[in-house]
């Protein structure tokens, strides 16, 4: 349905219908704004080699109004060609699923890893050696398996627009790609099974692999017939681009990954993954990651988001990194994903229902240091499982745990482990070496000293006593304190908002275990952040916000893009 100005777009250069769209973006000049008109843009839209110029960028601009979601939450809504600009494939779900589930045993039966990365640059709007332009209030829906991709691209802003349906929002490529914006954007990966993929759906029907495989009845082999290969994608996901990548006040629901970044080619790059700011963003839902760096990246801030009922909250599953700045944040889950220990007879059972703040490398080397600092959590799961993360700094943190506590009866999770046993469990092999990597497969590193790793002045309501971790071979700092961060809501994570991390009215952060001690942040060049201390531990500051440095990093933004 083209929409009812469609007869009268071609009068107006500036102005586009599903008919005339790619013939008038190849004539767009510095300075330009293309108004898409309603209807729905079923053809993929290809811009190639558009430029514009610093403070005359080209404007690609739908009808979709703003949806301010982060002011009053609201259900996103269907796209309607009468009013929206829809960009669209015209497939639906259900169809592109055995395609999808077909792409991906070809992929595995020739030896790589059964996803559709290699499928992402068919998008429904594609952009490739593009400079300076902006892509505002677009509607994507049912774009399988991508919505918008960019491909050598410096510049680029991509705004207000809503996602909804697909297997990748969107995609970018390019060792020249960089300085990409992606600000006040919605994404609802596949709304109709009302998050069926974090209870309903086994992980390993959309993610499977024989590397992977854990006791599922297929060992990791797609099964074309019942696997949910079309879900397995990002809201962004990035392959070998330069950097200086900002993504800001986003909501991401019902998703299999959010933001995800590789960079490999025989080894992690160094000029690659570099220069991230991750803020101001809300997850929920997400099935497996929320931030995924893979392989290697360096200098990232990810600050002030809230995560909901998220598997991995940060997946640094990296050989090398550095420069790692993880601050503000606040989450919490209200439900176990999977189906649980008794699913219903027509769902099959999923193995992975746990989860942690961090997924990590059996062998990660730290070029530089990585700060984890002033966040807040309800935590049901660990604060890591296993493995390692070299130069990891985690300080000034506020944890209320949710789950089984030492002394109340029968097992109970622990903080570095999958239990406690695997704290306890000694290895004796003749190469000292060979001894912490084994015991490191089910627990995190021991390790701290020779890989420069420190956690204190945290307060933590959880499991572990820390005389008792201390006593085998986890040197928490002497001002980590046990007990309640005071925070305002109940205990139990199904009734804990954003509110709940406030501090109580009655607490006062002259208490010792809401004040924070003085730190110092080394940057990856001559710069240094000092900060003296005295505020509340945990995310939530005395003034109601969320903490903040008092300076800086010098290669951040200064102006906040998008909607204000």
């Amino acid at each position: 349905m083209p929409g009812p100005a469609s007869r009268k777009c071609n009068q107006n250069r500036l102005t586009a219908c599903p008919d005339c769209v790619q013939a008038k973006i190849r004539l767009l000049e510095p300075g330009d704004t293309l108004q898409l008109l309603p209807g729905q843009y079923l053809k993929p839209i290809t811009a190639l080699g558009l430029r514009g110029a610093k403070g005359m960028n080209i404007t690609i601009r739908g009808t979709t109004k703003p949806d301010r979601w982060w002011e009053k939450r609201k259900f996103q809504r269907e796209a309607d060609p009468r009013t929206d600009a829809v960009i669209t494939s015209g497939i639906d779900a259900e169809t592109f699923r055995p395609v999808a589930n077909r792409a991906a045993a070809r992929k595995q039966q020739a030896g790589g890893f059964p996803g559709l990365y290699y499928l992402a640059d068919e998008a429904c709007l594609f952009l490739r050696d593009c400079q300076h332009v902006v892509i505002e209030n677009l509607f994507f829906q049912d774009c399988w398996p991508t919505a918008l991709y960019l491909d050598n691209c410096q510049d680029i802003t991509i705004q207000a627009c809503q996602f909804r349906r697909g297997t990748y929002a969107i995609g970018a490529t390019g060792h020249d790609t960089r300085q990409i914006t992606v600000a006040d954007c919605r994404w609802q990966q596949y709304p109709e099974n009302n998050g069926g993929h974090w209870k309903a759906i086994p992980w390993h029907r959309i993610h499977g692999d024989i590397g992977n495989a854990d006791d599922t009845q297929d060992k990791g082999i797609v099964n074309v017939e019942k696997d949910y290969r079309h879900l397995d994608g990002d809201f962004f996901v990035a392959w070998r681009i330069a950097g200086f990548v900002t993504l800001r006040r986003n909501l991401i629901e019902d998703a299999f990954n959010a933001i995800h970044l590789f960079n490999y080619e025989k080894g992690p790059r160094d000029e690659l993954n570099r220069n991230v700011l991750i803020e101001k963003n809300r997850f929920e839902r997400i099935r497996d990651n929320a931030v995924e760096p893979e392989f290697g990246a360096w200098n990232w801030v990810v600050r002030h988001n809230i995560l909901m009922d998220v598997y991995r909250w940060f997946s640094f599953e990296m050989e090398r990194s550095g420069w790692f700045y993880i601050y503000g944040n606040i989450a919490w889950n209200t439900q176990v994903p999977g189906p649980g220990e008794s699913p219903p007879k027509n769902i099959e059972k999923d193995t992975r229902t746990g989860g942690s703040i961090f997924k990590l490398h059996p062998n990660h080397t730290a070029d530089g240091p990585s700060y984890f600092f002033h966040n807040s959590f309800h935590l049901r799961e660990r604060i890591v499982k296993r493995k390692r993360f070299a130069g990891l700094h985690f300080f000034n943190n506020a944890i209320t745990y949710s789950g089984k506590t030492a002394g109340s009866g029968g097992p109970y999770e622990t903080l570095f482990a999958k239990n406690f046993h695997a704290l306890t469990t000694q290895f004796s092999p003749q190469d000292p070496q060979v001894d912490i990597l084994a015991a490191e497969r089910n627990r995190f590193t021991k390790d701290w000293t020779r890989l420069n790793i420190a956690l204190h002045d945290n307060v933590i309501h959880g499991p572990d006593r820390f005389d008792t971790l201390r006593s085998l071979g986890y040197p928490f700092g002497a001002n980590s304190q046990e007990g309640s961060p005071g925070f305002r809501g109940p205990f139990s994570p199904s009734s804990v908002s954003e509110r709940s991390f406030h501090l109580t009215s009655g607490q006062k952060p002259g208490k010792a275990y809401n004040t924070s001690t003085p730190f110092t942040l080394t940057a990856d060049g001559p710069q240094e952040i000092s900060e003296g201390g005295g505020r509340h531990i945990g995310a939530y500051q005395a003034n109601g916000k969320l903490f903040e440095l008092s300076e800086e990093f010098g290669w951040l933004e200064t102006a906040d893009a998008g909607i204000v």
